[in-house]
């Protein structure tokens, strides 16, 4: 393993937001529709992958986001400093549990940081089969991973449980799972969803309004796969689907941000897309700094984007907003409830985010 660079220090900021009070007069919109107030602060960590010279360096931060009293709350920039730094491998993707990181992959490596307490990566016990990029699901208390490297006859998916320390190897799906599928956490009751394209749709030459996929869930309670009614649903043309695939879940709906900066969501009991603009909200297309997304609570999510202002003026542009489901006109609306700065040291883009304490 690269020998990482620790960066200490960093229970300061820790410290530091959790003895501010922060209470919000924000409505906090339900599924429903009906507004609570409460007070929220969240942290979240994000990795910038650097070029260095010919490795590939990155560096972890952690971002503390919320509102005050007043609503939407425009700070004072305040420059934020890495926890760790080091290399990475391009084949590596990160998930959180609680306040820890983990690394799943090259191969079946998994390695583990708690920025609270660690200043190098700890190794944790391996997948039962390689994987490359795979999904990567935080639900309840344990992780789950899907899809497998290809050079690997291995399992589907398989779940980690960090009483245990082990990972369990999951049943076969009930359809097969291919790279090209997308993935969410459900809750209330806790499910996996995947959906996997199907073999047409993957065909060449198949029109991007003719696409198609398979959804089934895994009920955690029960240990089992099951399809649902029905499984064949048609697939927005839009909608990221492989890598990308993974969606942002608040209860049956899932939500991405698509190559058009779109925010887009389907809802699950309706079979319905919804499509929300991001303008002003987002840098627009063509920009190389693509903005990525956490969900915080109820319909309220966190857009994070890196922005260049100047030569060496580089930051992380953070928006809380608000989503509104327009069925009738099967659209979303997006509003901005809190929006802040934070100065980093390089030009990078984010290339994964993870919500911690979840």
């Amino acid at each position: 393993m690269p020998m990482p660079i620790p960066i200490p220090g960093l229970s300061w900021l820790f410290r530091w937001w959790s003895c501010r009070s922060t209470p919000s007069s924000i409505g906090d919109p339900s599924p429903s529709g009906s507004s609570i107030a409460r007070n929220f602060t969240h942290e979240i960590a994000i990795y910038m992958p650097i070029h260095h010279k010919v490795v590939l360096f990155g560096r972890w931060y952690v971002i503390p986001v919320g509102v005050d009293a007043d609503g939407m709350f425009i700070g004072e920039e305040r420059t934020i400093k890495p926890f760790w730094e080091g290399e990475h491998s391009w084949y590596s993707t990160f998930g959180a549990l609680g306040s820890t990181i983990y690394r799943f992959g090259p191969d079946d490596d998994v390695f583990k940081l708690d920025p609270m307490t660690d200043e190098r990566w700890i190794r944790a016990p391996s997948m039962n089969t390689r994987r490359s990029l795979p999904h990567k699901l935080a639900l309840g208390s344990k992780l789950y991973v899907l899809g497998s490297d290809p050079r690997s006859n291995g399992c589907y998916a398989e779940v980690f449980d960090p009483v245990t320390n082990k990972w369990v190897v999951l049943p076969d799906p009930p359809y097969q799972m291919s790279y090209f599928i997308i993935s969410a956490a459900l809750e209330n009751p806790n499910r996996i969803l995947v959906a996997s394209q199907t073999p047409e749709s993957l065909a060449p030459g198949c029109s991007y309004d003719n696409k198609f996929a398979v959804f089934f869930v895994y009920d955690v309670g029960h240990g089992y796969w099951k399809m649902l009614e029905p499984a064949r649903r048609k697939i927005h043309r839009n909608c990221p689907i492989g890598w990308g695939g993974m969606a942002r879940a608040a209860g049956s709906f899932l939500y991405w941000i698509t190559e058009d900066l779109d925010l887009l969501c389907y809802d699950l009991d309706l079979d319905m897309w919804l499509l929300g603009e991001l303008n002003g909200i987002v840098l627009p297309h063509g920009d190389p700094f693509v903005p990525v997304f956490v969900h915080l609570e109820n319909h309220r999510f966190c857009i994070l984007q890196c922005l260049l202002y100047e030569e060496n003026n580089y930051y992380i542009q953070c928006k809380i907003v608000d989503v509104t489901r327009i069925p009738e006109e099967k659209r979303l609306g997006v509003s901005v409830v809190w929006s802040h700065q934070f100065k980093t040291d390089d030009p990078t883009t984010i290339r994964e985010c993870c919500l911690l304490g979840k």
